[in-house]
Formats: C-alpha cells, sequence, structure tokens
C-alpha cells in the first residue's frame, strides 16, 4: 500500500473509532453525571484520577518506546512484547500493593476507598495492553475496534447497573471490567497473529528500555500532575459538589483534545523515521497545521457556547461548570500549541528537554492550585492550570527552536485570529439574533474553511501532501 494511502486509512481509521469512543464516553459521562449527581460525580472522578499516578509507573513510556522501535523495525515485535509486557507485570503487581495500602490510610470515605482498590484493575489491564504494538505497525484498524468495543460496554453498563447516586461503586466496576476484558481480547489477537507471549529477561535489553523510559516516564508523571491536582486537590480541600463542577467541564476539556489524539497516533511512526533536518521541518509544518486549524474551531466552538454545552451534556445542576469550561478552553488552545512541538520532539529523541519543561509547568501548576483552590474553588483550580500550561508553552517554544530551528508562533496566531474572530461573529447572531447556536456554529465552521481554503493559507492540493510521508 502506498504511504499516502496508508496514513489516510489509518487517519481514517482512528479518526472514526476516536469520534464514536468520544461520542459513547460523551454521552456514557453525561449519564453518569446525571445519575450520581455533583457529588457522587466528583468522588467517582477522584477515585479515576487517583489510580492515575499509579498507572504511570505501569506505563512509564515503554508503549512510547515500543511504537518508536517497531516502527523503525518489525522484526523486533515479539522481542519487545515479551519483555516489555514482563516489566509491566511486575510494576502492576508492586504499584498495586502500594495503592492498596494508601487506600486504606487516606481520610476519605468508605465507599471511595472501595472504589479506589477496584480501579486498581486498571493496572493490570494496562500491564497487558498491546495496542502499542499495532500502533507501531499502522494497523489503527484494531485499536479503533477495541476503543469502540470499550466505549460501548461502559455505556450498556452504565444503562444497565447504574440508577441511583449510590450506585458509585457499581459504575467503577463497569469500568474496569470492560478495560480489562479488551486487553485480553487485543492480547488475544496479538497471540493468534505473532504466538504466545512469555516473560522473559535481557540485562542489556532491560537496561536499554528503563533508560529511554524513565525520562519519558517521569515527564507523563508530571503530565498527570497536570491534569489530575486539581481534581485530587478539589477533593482534599474543598467540599466534594466543587470536584463534581470541575470534573464536569475537564470531561468536555478532554474533548477538545480529540484532534491531538488522532493526528498524533496516526503520525507519530512517521515523524520518527524523520531523519534530515528538512524532514523534520516538513513534518512539522504538516503536524502543526492539522492541530491548530481543527484545533482552533473546536476550542472557540465551546468557549463560546460552554452554557449552551454544559446544559445539553450534563443538565442544570451543572451550570456552575460552564464558567471553568470557559478557562480549560483557554488552556486547550494552549495544550495543542504545546503537544504540536512536545510530540515530535519525544519522536525525535528530545525526551529529556521535554521532560524538564514539564516538570516547571507542573511545579507551577501545583503551586497555583494550593494557593487559588482555598480562594477560588474549581475556579481558581482551572487558572492554575492555564499558569503551568503557559510556561510550558515559553519553553517549549525555545527548546524547539534550538532543535528543530523554526517555530510556527505566527502560523498559531494567524488560526487563532481566524477561528476566534468567526467563532465570536456566529456568537453574536445568536446572542442578539436569537438564531439557534447549532446554526451559527456552523456559519461560523464555513466562514473559517472559506479564509483558510479560498485565501489560500491552506490549498485544496496541499491536504493531499500533507499524508505523504516525507522520502
Amino acid at each position: 500500500m502506498k504511504t499516502h494511502h496508508r496514513i489516510l486509512k489509518n487517519l481514517l481509521s482512528l479518526s472514526a473509532a476516536e469520534a464514536v469512543r468520544k461520542g459513547v464516553a460523551f454521552f456514557t459521562y453525561a449519564i453518569l453525571a446525571r445519575v450520581l449527581n455533583p457529588v457522587g460525580f466528583g468522588d467517582f472522578t477522584w477515585a479515576m484520577t487517583f489510580v492515575m499516578y499509579f498507572l504511570l509507573f505501569v506505563d512509564m513510556g515503554f508503549n512510547i518506546i515500543g511504537i518508536r522501535e517497531i516502527a523503525r523495525d518489525h522484526s523486533i515485535i515479539k522481542k519487545y512484547v515479551n519483555h516489555i509486557i514482563t516489566i509491566r507485570t511486575i510494576i502492576s503487581i508492586f504499584s498495586f500493593l502500594i495503592m492498596l495500602l494508601i487506600a486504606f490510610v487516606i481520610d476519605r470515605p468508605l465507599d471511595v476507598k472501595i472504589m479506589v482498590i477496584i480501579s486498581g484493575i486498571n493496572l493490570f489491564a494496562n500491564a497487558l495492553l498491546v495496542d502499542w504494538v499495532f500502533q507501531g505497525i499502522e494497523k489503527m484498524e484494531v485499536i479503533a475496534l477495541r476503543q469502540i468495543i470499550v466505549g460501548v460496554m461502559n455505556l450498556i453498563g452504565v444503562i444497565v447497573f447504574v440508577n441511583s447516586p449510590d450506585d458509585k461503586i457499581a459504575a467503577m466496576l463497569v469500568f474496569m471490567l470492560s478495560l480489562l476484558l479488551n486487553s485480553f481480547w487485543l492480547l488475544g489477537y496479538y497471540i493468534k497473529t505473532y504466538g504466545m507471549v512469555k516473560f522473559s529477561y535481557n540485562k542489556e535489553l532491560w537496561k536499554k528500555l528503563f533508560e529511554a523510559a524513565i525520562p519519558m516516564g517521569v515527564s507523563n508523571l508530571f503530565i498527570v500532575v497536570i491534569t489530575g491536582t486539581s481534581i485530587i486537590l478539589l477533593g482534599l480541600m474543598t467540599n466534594k459538589g466543587e470536584t463534581g463542577l470541575f470534573a464536569a467541564a475537564h470531561k468536555i476539556f478532554m474533548i477538545s483534545l480529540l484532534p491531538i489524539t488522532i493526528i498524533q497516533g496516526t503520525m507519530f511512526p512517521i515523524i520518527s523515521r524523520a531523519k534530515t533536518l528538512e524532514d523534520k521541518q516538513t513534518l512539522l509544518n504538516k503536524y502543526t497545521t492539522f492541530v491548530y486549524f481543527i484545533g482552533g474551531i473546536i476550542c472557540f466552538s465551546i468557549l463560546a457556547y460552554s452554557n449552551e454545552v454544559i446544559f445539553i451534556v450534563f443538565g442544570p445542576m451543572y451550570d456552575s461548570s460552564s464558567v471553568i469550561l470557559q478557562v480549560l478552553m483557554i488552556n486547550s488552545l494552549l495544550i495543542h500549541f504545546n503537544n504540536s512541538y512536545s510530540t515530535p520532539l519525544i519522536a525525535w529523541n528530545h525526551e529529556k528537554e521535554v521532560l524538564k519543561v514539564t516538570i516547571v509547568g507542573a511545579a507551577i501548576n501545583v503551586a497555583m492550585n494550593l494557593y487559588l483552590i482555598p480562594i477560588y474553588g474549581a475556579y481558581g483550580s482551572a487558572w492554575a492550570n492555564f499558569a503551568g500550561e503557559i510556561s510550558i508553552t515559553l519553553f517549549l517554544s525555545y527548546i524547539a527552536y534550538k532543535k528543530i530551528k523554526k517555530v510556527y508562533v505566527f502560523n498559531y496566531i494567524r488560526f487563532i485570529l481566524i477561528c476566534g474572530f468567526a467563532i465570536f461573529g456566529g456568537w453574536l447572531l445568536y446572542y442578539y439574533l436569537d438564531i439557534h447556536f447549532l446554526v451559527t456554529v456552523i456559519i461560523s465552521i464555513v466562514i473559517i474553511i472559506s479564509i483558510v481554503f479560498g485565501g489560500g493559507i491552506i490549498r485544496v492540493k496541499e491536504l493531499r501532501n500533507y499524508l505523504i510521508k516525507t522520502n
């Protein structure tokens, strides 16, 4: 299959899967939030976030290393799978035991402690997860199918087993068991294709894996600190309702990052193979163009119509989440910019530099959360996220320029202005002329597309080139 056909196939596979999965997940969380109410939803989200910190040790960047190495040499698949699964299984056992101990001593209600323990299933599910193999060999349709199955299982489970605020524990069981079953399914598919997995040990290979993984693992730790600190500290420092209100806005915030997930998953193997500075600059231009264009439309649309989005998805109990969502959307715009540099830098073995920047951002995030939460609650936590991300923007831009000799700040600003003015114009039609907000969103998007393509910022002929690997 030609390279551009393969990339297009992978892009469509991941796009369809992510759209379905995120759509189903969005609907699932909307139902869950309405049934559990802000307090129960806050407890559920707190427990889910708590396990993320232990999940980091299981992952520790091994999947990124696996993708990167397999993308370069398919012959090492079995060797890397055997050793990475062995390492991750051992780590998952120790991580679960430590999490179990902490669950008994933390000052949280019994039902929250039980949810934390159940969420530990996620550690073992991720230890056995081999989706990174299929991403490395660019068989995205396999990953797509798994993602859809997980989403559908969660939705069915929530509808059947979660019917009142007292069903928080049942909800956690639904989510964890669906993850575990799907990890087994994907592992079975791998075994059918490549043979049995063998627990393996090789001192030199393990040393190589850990040396490459630890910087990424530490970097991911601080990324989770950035994304999870707000929920953890809100649960410890404020009433439960504040946590639920922030969690509702945060779910929509995560939806806004969908373009990054799709584009990163599709292009990471291709970006990893770039060798020359010219190739890297060309691929980075393609990558940033996709992220800025699509991300700008999504972020500004949610920012302008935050009240309507919150009301439709979560209902009137969460109306205070709309202001939080607006701040998080500003943060999302920064994340789109930052990811357009961090992902290529990791692909080109500059993960240590990304780690240093992430540590600075995480430290600022935590400090600002500690300062702002007691004063402003969930709203202050949203601004703490922004403070951490803006620091990452500044330092990451500097590092990207040093390594790649180019930054695309003006390209980013151009898309921000185009999308911002177009969406704001549509909002004025909605606010003053009482036109349905969905109609005004469509009008705004049509205007953006007309300006971008009509003005030659992106040419239709170039779209094909965006899907072709630089040789």
